[in-house]
């Protein structure tokens, strides 16, 4: 058996020398039917231990233990493994308990399951796996061994051929980014991509917690799992933990963000991209924005190589620069769940890289890894200077209209050291705004969305972007953010401030007064602004009554009822108002020097069969609707008549009506649309409608959901569509 193995060891070293193929796309994923478990034991009474012994006849190379308690404690269970390969029996080692908090909030498995670390075992073809269980604890019960072939392949004929492969392809690979950009001008350092070492999408169990908005700290972890391994088994090694993880502990995906093994090997962990903000699930009630990196071995036993903490500084130094993370310093986080040391939304201080014993009762990341985190957060501190720290703007939102809310923006940002500092505000066309200058360890700028002449600017989403350079022309990563400016409303929006009410009409605020108010917008609510963005327009012509409105004079009897149509006020003679099918209460009431000041009245209406014109008809069904405008009937969809009509005021079609069908009746401008596709509102202005660029700006600009008209898809593609607003 020894002479065989060293006949394979032969073969590979004269394989890969010879050029065994490398520039494969990826490696080897594991099938699901290459992990797998034995039920060893039913249960494990208090007091007692047991020695487990597996066959694993096609030769995994990882294990874990996991068992049921109740308590989902491991506290008083202790297991300790061994394998057995053509060398003989291995030293005992113990396998770490599951200390990061995960299980329950995001396993997707029994939640009364308890596992531990996974432990690689090499080409073992058995293992044992002592299992002790304290006086003072409750039994266990279904005690399983988990197995793992991270080579990829259960037919032992293929063993060598796959190993062979992989192999040659992580001897000869040289790590690369994993495709996306980079966006620092600090070193990316070299990362092996999920495809380079095997991830099997299908181990995922979607979906993932996603992306967080943005990241405060790192959390330095271990695997515990083995020191003993090649270069060459450490992509095995990860897909290993990325089965344990998926498969027997239930994550979404594997727990780290990334790995690093002991020859400076940097792995890509989590799916969802190297330079976003990835939730993972190596540190229970912290993952919410912050990263993790686990070094692959057992640092309570063994010191770090000094290849493993250049790559776990170069990869921090580029990561936290990406977020403009200062790596020394307190940053407070709120706990959320699955932390078993503090109760979820306790505010907790850690230093911006932190172990994960900082954060939770256990040995992680190992004592010989923990004692230098001092060192590493000073490493990470002195490489790849300047740098910029934390800019941010103390709101998001700019709208500077004098009712106090927004009004002022306040940009900050600190600096590694003394730079020169170039910030900049960019609109949407990609015209710089604004920008500022200064030098300065640290920014504090003011702005109130004013070009230097003070002339405001328009209404968009803009980008803030913040360059620096230090004294020699070093250049830091630039920082860029965004931020939503509103300064006017587009056209036929109603507005109300502290002088009462107007609508935008062309570039002129139009006083509103009440009746007018209820004629052309019925219970519609108004935008509420200040006093600066009345000043902003020109005063226009008072907005006058809606065309088919009807007014009622009760200061007489019988009641006299009123329409205003082409531009004059017309009195209802002849019982013509009750014969044309009107309703009292569609009537807005009035006082005769209301009606006097419309100015000379029109004829009145004597006709019991034709209705004026702006009068909203129906079909007999109502089904059908027209607005009767200069000898023609105007259909006129469920939106529209939201828009500018009140539901009492329709009344049935006449004989006398006109048959000839005009053009559609218009979605009045300033009509807020909610979006049956589920996304931000639209806005009617001029005649087309424009899609708001985000939820956020659409509460900057002051739209409510009492403000917004529900419509079919229909009625909403029936409008021409104009440019997003914002």
């Amino acid at each position: 058996m020894r002479k065989r193995r060293l006949f394979v060891v032969a073969l590979i070293v004269g394989a890969v020398s010879l050029g065994i193929p490398s520039q494969v796309s990826a490696a080897p994923s594991i099938p699901r039917s290459l992990t797998t478990y034995r039920t060893v034991v039913s249960q494990v009474e208090p007091g007692r231990s047991e020695t487990l012994s597996v066959r694993m006849p096609w030769r995994a190379n990882m294990i874990g233990v996991s068992f049921v308690d109740p308590s989902h404690s491991q506290a008083g269970v202790a297991f300790v493994a061994r394998a057995h390969t053509v060398d003989g029996w291995s030293a005992w080692e113990e396998l770490g308990a599951n200390d990061n908090g995960s299980m329950g909030v995001e396993a997707k498995h029994e939640t009364n399951r308890v596992t531990t670390e996974p432990l690689w075992v090499g080409t073992a073809d058995h293992v044992e796996v002592k299992v002790a269980v304290a006086r003072t604890v409750a039994a266990i019960h279904d005690v399983r061994v988990h197995l793992i072939n991270t080579l990829g392949d259960a037919k032992p004929e293929n063993i060598l051929v796959r190993a062979l492969h992989s192999i040659g392809r992580f001897l000869s690979m040289r790590a690369t980014p994993s495709g996306e950009p980079a966006q620092a001008r600090t070193i990316q350092p070299a990362i092996i991509s999920r495809a380079q070492w095997g991830a099997n999408s299908s181990y995922l169990n979607l979906p993932c917690p996603g992306i967080a908005p943005e990241l405060k700290m790192a959390f330095v972890h271990h695997t515990d799992t083995t020191n003993s391994y090649t270069r060459s088994q450490s992509a095995g090694i990860v897909r290993g933990i990325y089965a344990y993880h998926t498969n027997t502990r239930g994550y979404c995906d594997i727990a780290y963000n990334f790995l690093v093994d002991k020859y400076g090997q940097i792995f890509e962990g989590r799916n969802g991209g190297i330079t976003k903000n990835v939730i993972g699930a190596h540190t229970g009630g912290y993952n919410y924005e912050s990263v993790g990196v686990a070094l692959l071995g057992n640092y309570a036993t063994a010191r770090p190589s000094s290849a493993m903490l250049t790559a776990l500084t170069q990869l921090l130094v580029w990561r936290l620069d990406i977020a403009h993370i200062p790596p020394t310093g307190i940053v407070t986080m709120k706990t959320g769940p699955g932390n078993d040391h503090h109760a979820a939304g306790t505010l907790v201080k850690f230093n911006r890289i932190a172990g994960h014993r900082d954060a939770s009762y256990t040995t992680c990341p190992g004592t010989y890894v923990y004692r230098d985190m001092t060192w590493i957060r000073n490493r990470v501190n002195s490489l790849g200077r300047p740098k910029i720290y934390t800019p941010m703007l103390d709101s998001a939102n700019l709208r500077p209209d004098g009712d106090t809310h927004n009004e002022l923006i306040r940009f900050t940002a600190g600096f590694s050291g003394t730079v020169n500092w170039t910030l900049s505000f960019v609109d949407p066309k990609g015209v710089v705004r604004r920008t500022f200058t200064g030098t300065g360890s640290a920014v504090k700028q003011y702005w109130a969305a004013a070009t230097v002449t003070g002339v405001l600017v328009p209404n968009g989403l803009y980008t803030w972007k913040l360059d620096a350079r230090d004294s020699t022309g070093h250049a830091a990563t630039g920082a860029s953010g965004t931020l939503n400016i509103v300064t006017t409303h587009p056209d036929g929006t109603l507005l109300q401030d502290a002088t009462g009410k107007y609508v935008i009409d062309g570039g002129a605020a139009r006083p509103v007064d009440p009746i007018a108010y209820t004629s052309n917008f019925g219970t519609l609510p108004a935008v509420q602004t200040g006093p600066k963005e009345r000043a902003r327009y020109t005063t226009g012509q008072a907005l006058g009554l809606r065309q088919g409105t009807l007014l009622s004079d009760a200061s007489v009897s019988p009641v006299a009822y009123y329409i205003w149509s082409d531009g004059a006020l017309h009195a209802f003679k002849n019982g013509s108002f009750t014969a044309l099918g009107y309703s009292s209460a569609a009537a807005i009431p009035v006082s005769p020097t209301y009606l006097a000041s419309l100015g000379t009245p029109g004829t009145d209406i004597t006709s019991l069969t034709q209705h004026p014109d702006g009068t909203l008809v129906k079909s007999a069904d109502g089904k059908s609707f027209w607005v009767i405008t200069a000898g023609v009937r105007r259909p006129i969809s469920a939106l529209a008549r939201a828009s500018s009509y009140r539901s009492n005021e329709a009344v049935l079609v006449s004989a006398g009506d006109p048959l000839t069908i005009g053009s559609a009746f218009p979605v009045r401008d300033g009509t807020v649309i909610k979006a049956t596709d589920g996304g931000t509102p639209w806005v009617v202005a001029d005649g087309t409608k424009h899609r708001i660029v985000s939820w956020s700006f659409t509460t900057l600009m002051g739209y409510t959901s009492s403000m917004m008209l529900t419509a079919t898809t229909t009625d909403i593609n029936a409008i021409p569509t104009g440019a997003r607003i914002g």
